[in-house]
């Protein structure tokens, strides 16, 4: 019992250091990872083209654009898999991110489908809502679920996840 006491004090420590360490920079990067949908110019991909369905009506999210990735041989009368992408606005032009990196998705998937090891696809790559891409992609219902065990488990990933990219919420002296 005294252990199971301890790893919850422990994990309750843990989660307020990471929350007062972070949340500002996790709120930070929200902002800076998310670019209104509005006044957005389409993507110039290298390969390909790209048609924009600006501010796409949803039941269950706000409008937001979708991108459509053609290959540059697209036949229209051809039938094509279908891949669908978070972020839509970071895969195709990195000279319109915030960041100025893309995904790479229209190089990449061209090469593959030229060397025949993946069916011809198209890309339907959905915008992220902007300051609700938090909410969206992170509900908070499922995270409110879980049993302080499973709390404990996540914390400690997301610690290790984020030691391992030299981002440490701590540091160990051995």
């Amino acid at each position: 019992m005294e252990t199971n006491c301890q790893l919850y004090n422990l994990s309750v420590n843990l989660k307020s250091i990471f929350l007062k360490k972070y949340s500002i920079l996790a709120s930070l990067l929200v902002v800076l990872f998310t670019i209104p949908a509005t006044h957005a110019q389409v993507p110039t991909p290298q390969q390909g083209r790209v048609v924009r369905h600006e501010n796409f009506p949803s039941a269950q999210v706000t409008p937001r654009h979708v991108d459509v990735w053609l290959p540059a041989a697209y036949d229209p009368q051809k039938k094509y898999a279908v891949l669908y992408m978070h972020d839509g606005q970071m895969l195709f032009d990195s000279t319109l991110t915030w960041n100025k990196q893309e995904w790479g998705v229209d190089e990449t998937l061209s090469q593959l489908m030229r060397e025949k090891k993946i069916k011809d696809c198209i890309v339907v790559g959905i915008w992220n809502g902007g300051r609700s891409r938090h909410a969206e992609y992170f509900p908070q219902k499922p995270f409110e679920s879980l049993s302080k065990t499973q709390l404990f488990t996540m914390l400690i990933g997301v610690m290790g996840s984020l030691y391992f990219l030299e981002f440490p919420l701590f540091q160990i002296d051995i």
